[in-house]
């Protein structure tokens, strides 16, 4: 949904700065009206209608401009490249385009056989004309098969160039420049595998004073004057985002993203069809290789069947000090234990684990989740565990080291009485922090022991619960636990699923999750 737009300045390099020769150089590439699409100039060609059209004055047609162009929150609404349209249709249209910043915010640029040029004096026509007020660039990088190497990421390469061809438009009082960053999702589907990869990069600047304003020689009102828009809001800070996605068929290998280390921030490995073969250790590998992670989830489908006992990888820690975000899921027959052993993560803040615990004579001994959360004693929020048997892995352990726990997700769980009570007893307990507690297919959950909890809590906090019980699918739910709950006056639980003989919205406590 587009909004009408602030006018305000924010030159990202003035025309001053750049040589006339570049600029006419610039222009030479641009469509001439002849070359334009019978659709795009046909309207104009009646002279009536584009006499009248020129009536308007110039703040009302740059208003109709606005709105026929795309933006980066919304660039399937026109041609990403209208703004060339609209310039070029007469000098007077063309003239309200070019000193209109705010009609050059958002393209899209394309590399075609890693020829880059022609995308190049795309890119910079539209940094001039735009004076970095908020621009966005898309890059499309065609065919696929153009990029396709096996050990080498020519699309990285090729991204650098179009950055640093954005650096050099940075006006003197830039504040901040962020590094470029990656994002890669490995996945499957039941015919082949494939992989997403995303490029970002963004540099915000301050806007300049009035006295750099006068140095700079540029203008505090670069755009006119829009019907309806005021002048006293404050535009946000100047900024150039670069956004490029390619899509691949084929299995992840670490070969051709080596070159990722110094930008990955963002690693999805899930592949459930049988691909990539990720074992534990070929996952810590992996996870070493991309110290800058912020958010991590792999799918661990092999077991590590021999493990050499001069590995010298094994044993190392997997230092992870910028991960937020950790999910890792393993196959029945998998053991994640060491690779949750060998992780550090100080500052992870939100982790989900999925799978089954191996089938040993071992059992009551895997300790490896508490040991992980006693070792790094993150800032964990939010927790999830699934298909998790928290006999022997000493669920109640493992959250005595989470004291900033706000959320807690079990689903399909081995629970009993003894677990329950050890949520809040005594004063003690994670529902002293929780703020959500989720039961969702756990065998079991006896609704009266989960009411006494309640209560017990609720009343060391005056009568006021603090947290939401959402239990779904845990065991038979009968009218004689309603009036159990009635009777003792909590109203922060609610049940759903389909084993459930009662009708949920007449208990009008279901919160959405």
């Amino acid at each position: 949904m587009k909004s009408a737009p602030n006018s305000g300045s924010g030159d990202f390099a003035s025309s001053s700065s750049i040589s006339g020769a570049v600029y006419d150089n610039i222009n030479a590439d641009e469509p001439s009206p002849s070359q334009l699409s019978q659709s795009q100039t046909s309207t104009f060609r009646n002279g009536k209608s584009l006499d009248l059209t020129n009536r308007l004055p110039p703040e009302v047609l740059l208003e109709i401009f606005y709105w026929c162009i795309p933006l980066a929150s919304d660039k399937d609404y026109s041609s990403p490249r209208f703004s060339l349209t609209l310039s070029q249709v007469c000098s007077y249209w063309r003239t309200i385009a070019l000193d209109s910043p705010r009609l050059w915010t958002y393209t899209k640029i394309e590399v075609i056989n890693q020829a880059l040029s022609p995308a190049l004096k795309l890119l910079r026509l539209y940094l001039l004309r735009s004076n970095m007020c908020n621009v966005f660039i898309d890059v499309d990088f065609l065919p696929a098969t153009a990029y396709s190497a096996q050990f080498s990421n020519p699309v990285l390469h090729l991204f650098e160039e179009i950055v640093n061809v954005a650096r050099q438009y940075r006006p003197a009082y830039i504040l901040e420049d962020s590094v470029l960053v990656t994002h890669l999702e490995a996945s499957s589907t039941e015919r082949q595998p494939t992989r997403e990869e995303w490029y970002f990069w963004s540099a915000r600047t301050a806007k300049p004073s009035s006295q750099s304003s006068v140095l700079s020689g540029s203008s505090s009102d670069s755009d006119m004057q829009l019907v309806g828009t005021s002048h006293t809001t404050p535009d946000p800070p100047p900024s150039v985002t670069i956004r490029a996605l390619r899509l691949a068929v084929g299995a992840f290998t670490l070969e051709p993203y080596f070159s990722w280390a110094s930008s990955l921030t963002f690693l999805i490995l899930k592949d459930y069809n049988n691909f990539t073969n990720l074992t534990p250790n070929k996952a810590a590998h992996i996870l070493r290789t991309f110290p800058l992670l912020v958010h991590c989830s792999v799918h661990i489908d092999y077991a590590d069947v021999h493990v050499l006992p001069d590995d010298a990888e094994q044993g190392e820690p997997v230092e992870l000090i910028y991960l937020k975000s950790l999910a890792i899921s393993w196959a029945v027959w998998v053991d994640s234990g060491p690779l949750i052993d060998a992780l550090h993560t100080p500052a992870l803040k939100e982790l989900e684990l999925v799978g089954r615990l191996p089938d040993t004579e071992d059992m009551g001994n895997w300790l490896h989740l508490s040991r992980f959360l006693q070792r790094n004693r993150p800032p964990l929020s939010h927790l999830i565990l699934e298909q998790f048997d928290c006999f022997h892995a000493p669920l109640l352990q493992a959250l005595s080291w989470a004291p900033n726990l706000k959320g807690l997700w079990l689903e399909d769980c081995l629970l009993n009485d003894t677990i329950i009570r050890g949520l809040y007893f005594g004063g003690n307990g994670v529902l002293r922090t929780l703020s959500t507690l989720v039961f969702l297919e756990c065998y079991w959950v006896d609704i009266e022991v989960l009411a006494l909890v309640l209560k017990e809590h609720a009343s060391a906090n005056g009568g006021n619960p603090s947290v939401k019980v959402h239990v779904n699918s845990c065991g038979v739910v009968n009218p004689a636990h309603i009036r159990l709950l009635e009777e003792m006056n909590i109203t922060n639980i609610e049940f759903g699923g389909k084993d459930t003989s009662l009708d949920i919205g007449k208990l009008s406590r279901m919160i959405v999750l």
